[in-house]
């Protein structure tokens, strides 16, 4: 399966994909208030009005968004213009 997040808050999936069924879907990244007494702030993934999703990286520099109920992971992709490209080690 796959979901494509566009740059103006829309969320697709490919044409005939049987399990998105069409439906309208937006997403939006979330700063929420100052948690704590070292202000900092939460930031999160929110799509229509489900469950928060939280954020992080994978060791391939690849995201990861996950709440109670869904599990995203993009695909690192080196071909594509602004794309997370494969890990490269420094030495």
């Amino acid at each position: 399966m796959r979901r494509y997040f566009h740059p103006d808050g829309s969320q697709t999936a490919d044409p005939g994909d049987q399990v998105w069924g069409g439906h309208e879907c937006c997403y939006c990244i979330v700063t929420s208030f100052f948690v704590g007494e070292g202000r900092i702030r939460e930031h999160y993934v929110r799509i229509n009005r489900w469950p928060r999703l939280l954020i992080s990286r994978k060791e391939d520099w690849s995201w990861e968004m996950s709440n109670c109920i869904f599990h995203y992971n993009s695909i690192p992709d080196a071909d594509k213009e602004g794309g997370t490209g494969p890990l490269s080690l420094l030495l």
